[in-house]
């Protein structure tokens, strides 16, 4: 394809390799019975967003995600008409259904940039689970990325940042108060969205269409059931100890991640779909398994990885 394989400062997006045809046999039927045919969509193209354009255990996309959405943007351009399908990624630490949340969150938001679609980013502000409330640090990295002067990004209030938020608000005819409510994220966010995605797509841009509310075949959480590197045990049971913590994290980094497929023009979502919504549960995950599926995912006597 026209577009190659290019490294991300932090990412991946790749043309696919083309697949040869692949020969079909049939037999007659005697008694009025069908041979029925599904092709299962392959993906010609995919997109990886790392873990370094969100803070840790958070779902905020970063505006150095700029650079990175500009490369998915070239690779659809390539694939003219490709629907999207996008998949979040945890990593194997801590309670599956909660990475399965994490992962999930990850995805509707990158989901949300595409859309240009605010409401699914300011209920962080609003309604977030427990402890993952947006708040000031996330304003100030928006109206930073959109050129006012906030003083830092530390989360703390200052009179710059007051400011930061006061100017901006006297650009959109808002009352200047200094404090980021509702109405001025409602001005906020699509305008950092417009900064991280200009072009923003329809939801006929992904694979079922936006035609189920909750996601489906749109957008995935993968919990950590899809790893690329796994310890070896001895390194688990070192990395396990308090102290051990922040290598852990940092060396499990390739397993957070957010991924687009690209698949052909035409492709709808099959009526098989395997995957949840990410509002669901692990169990539609789990019941993809191999019979040895617990073991294939934890650490063995040697570390492994996925290329």
């Amino acid at each position: 394809m026209a577009y190659g394989d290019k490294k991300l400062e932090a990412g991946h997006a790749a043309s696919h390799p083309a697949r040869p045809n692949q020969t079909v046999y049939l037999s007659p039927t005697t008694r009025g019975e069908k041979n029925v045919i599904m092709r299962q969509p392959r993906p010609e193209a995919c997109w990886k967003l790392d873990d370094g354009r969100f803070d840790f255990d958070s779902c905020f996309v970063r505006p150095e995600a700029k650079a990175e959405l500009a490369e998915l943007a070239a690779l659809r351009a390539a694939h003219p008409g490709c629907p999207m399908s996008l998949f979040g990624h945890a990593d194997p630490t801590g309670d599956e259904t909660y990475n399965k949340s994490l992962s999930g969150r990850r995805a509707e938001v990158i989901y949300a940039i595409l859309l240009r679609d605010p409401a699914p980013w300011d209920k962080f502000f609003t309604a977030a689970p427990a402890g993952k409330t947006w708040g000031l640090r996330e304003t100030q990295m928006m109206l930073t990325a959109l050129g006012f002067d906030t003083g830092g990004t530390s989360g703390s209030a200052s009179a710059t940042s007051t400011d930061a938020i006061k100017s901006f608000q006297q650009s959109k005819g808002l009352t200047a108060d200094g404090s980021a409510g509702a109405n001025t994220r409602k001005a906020l966010i699509p305008d950092y969205m417009a900064y991280l995605w200009p072009a923003a797509c329809t939801k006929s841009d992904f694979l079922n269409k936006g035609a189920d509310s909750g996601g489906k075949g749109d957008i995935q959480g993968c919990s950590e059931f899809n790893p690329t590197m796994v310890f070896s045990i001895s390194e688990n049971t070192t990395l396990q100890q308090p102290a051990k913590h922040g290598q852990r994290n940092e060396r499990n980094s390739v397993n957070r991640r957010v991924l687009a497929y690209l698949f052909p023009a035409g492709s709808t979502m099959p009526s098989d779909w395997p995957c949840p919504r990410v509002s669901e549960g692990v169990s539609a995950c789990k019941g993809r398994f191999w019979s040895d599926g617990e073991k294939r995912r934890n650490p063995q006597a040697n570390p492994r990885t996925f290329d």
